[in-house]
């Protein structure tokens, strides 16, 4: 598919599909390690990108969300809340993108939720997880904050039942799922990273803990297809030559989640390793777009360091079952 257009690599972004299929990109950390306030629509008939009006925060490691309209069910507003900065401090503010008229403000959050997730049940979207820092330490969170499309304040709702940071989420009939991320205060990657699945009922105020993803992972995607959830990618934990435990490795994964079974399928691996990438549905395939691949040092091969100027471009899609289980990789002639 046509690589993100206008720039070299993007991580840390959000993709949000509003209507008529058309994605929404958000955000991120570009190449150069400038945090932004980029706005794209990608045209999924033409593959085309169009660049929008800017965000009035730049920010990365933060939530988005589609609000339908009551009236017509269809996606007016997108949310965009929490994350980092330039600075990489935490920031709780929150603004709203409508599709037609642009930027405006919205109410902002109580908690920090650095690199938590976002769930839209179409008429609210949830702010979950994430972390806060403390000085120097970062401590993953349960916090859970609700807007609806009316609200004028987030509502702050019952804790996840463990605290994730890098988690990813989605809405689907009327549901709230949380998966993956990771949680250790030790930092030991072999126990840090998680394959949990939670369900939030909105009715009840109560999660429940439903069967685990067969991969442990952070900053993956998880997407809402007819009746079914999609974990794409995310951060793993990789042995190192001498034994130890390192992060920071990207993950091939794909598995689908069938609710009315509790059970989760592997499906097609991603051709490239990816993870803090934006991944949304359009009216025919399920579109990851940039991220972060395994990071290694430049100069030693054995050690693992952050992916600053590594970031992709690259735009994959995966088909469903109903046409081939394969993923499509637009070249780099067809940049968006």
């Amino acid at each position: 598919m046509p690589n993100i257009s206008g720039i070299s690599g993007v991580s840390d972004l959000q993709a949000v599909t509003g209507n008529h299929g058309n994605v929404y990109l958000f955000g991120g950390i570009d190449t150069a390690g400038t945090v932004l306030d980029r706005v794209l629509e990608y045209d999924v008939i033409r593959q085309t990108y169009a660049t929008k009006l800017p965000l009035d925060d730049a920010r990365a490691r933060f939530g988005a969300g589609a609000l339908t309209s009551a009236s017509t069910g269809l996606v007016d507003r997108i949310v965009v809340a929490g994350g980092v900065d330039s600075t990489q401090n935490a920031i709780k503010t929150a603004e709203y993108y409508d599709l037609s008229t642009g930027r405006s403000a919205a109410p902002g959050l109580s908690y920090d939720h650095m690199d938590g997730c976002m769930a839209s049940t179409g008429d609210a979207v949830y702010m979950m997880g994430g972390w806060r820092a403390v000085g120097y330490d970062w401590f993953s969170v349960s916090k859970v904050e609700k807007l609806t499309r009316t609200g004028t304040a987030w509502e702050t709702m019952a804790d996840m039942p463990s605290p994730r940071g890098d988690c990813a989420a989605a809405g689907l009939k009327g549901k709230v799922y949380v998966a993956g991320g990771y949680d250790d205060a030790t930092f030991n990657h072999t126990v840090g990273f998680k394959k949990n699945l939670y369900m939030y009922d909105p009715a009840t105020n109560t999660w429940t803990e439903k069967a685990p993803m067969k991969h442990e992972r952070g900053d993956l995607q998880l997407v809402a297809l007819d009746d079914t959830l999609l974990a794409i990618g995310g951060e793993i934990k990789q042995a190192r030559p001498d034994g130890s435990h390192a992060n920071i490795v990207a993950s091939h994964y794909v598995e689908e989640y069938f609710p009315e079974k509790d059970q989760w399928e592997e499906r097609a691996y991603i051709g490239n390793a990816r993870f803090r990438f934006g991944a949304a549905k359009s009216d025919w395939g399920t579109h990851v777009f940039g991220g972060s691949p395994v990071c290694l040092d430049p100069v030693n091969a054995n050690v693992y360091t952050y992916c600053d100027g590594l970031q992709m471009s690259s735009h994959e899609v995966y088909f469903e079952l109903s046409h081939p289980d394969v993923w499509v990789n637009y070249d780099a002639a067809h940049e968006f």
